[in-house]
């Protein structure tokens, strides 16, 4: 992935994921029920186990 940095739609693609996941952030700060909401529905898929995706 990191070779993509090299072409301008690669730096493009990074930068728009950056932008994505700190609009996230900001949008989790503001509401803090997003969290609840999305811990809650973690809880409910997984049972409160943690199951590592690089170790299957």
């Amino acid at each position: 992935m990191t070779g993509m940095t090299v072409s301008s739609i690669g730096e493009k693609g990074l930068l728009c994921a950056g932008e994505i996941m700190g609009l996230a952030g900001v949008m989790v700060y503001d509401d803090p029920a997003l969290l609840e909401g999305a811990q809650s529905e973690r809880l409910g898929r997984t049972g409160g186990e943690y199951h590592c995706p690089m170790y299957v």
